[in-house]
């Protein structure tokens, strides 16, 4: 979560770091696709209605930060409008 109307606990992700699986249409993007070639997901739950921003951080093989090398990842901003029933 990077920001939402009730902070931090406004905001539950059923998994933080969901793993990756093995999908054939994924594959088809590269010519050479790697261990880590798939896809993933999460459930995230709101608390209360507002506007979000949910970052993702997506890593290759190197982990979380690149295991020091600071390489490889990218960041993802998605904004997540939430309305009342």
């Amino acid at each position: 979560m990077h920001r939402a109307p009730g902070g931090v606990d406004g905001v539950k992700f059923e998994n933080k770091t969901p793993a990756i699986v093995p999908d054939p249409e994924v594959n088809k993007m590269f010519s050479k696709p790697g261990d880590f070639t798939g896809k993933s997901s999460t459930t995230v739950t709101f608390a209360d209605p507002g506007e979000y921003v949910l970052r993702a951080q997506l890593n290759d093989a190197s982990g979380d930060g690149g295991g020091a090398d600071q390489c490889c990842w990218t960041n993802m901003h998605y904004k997540v409008t939430v309305k009342a029933k």
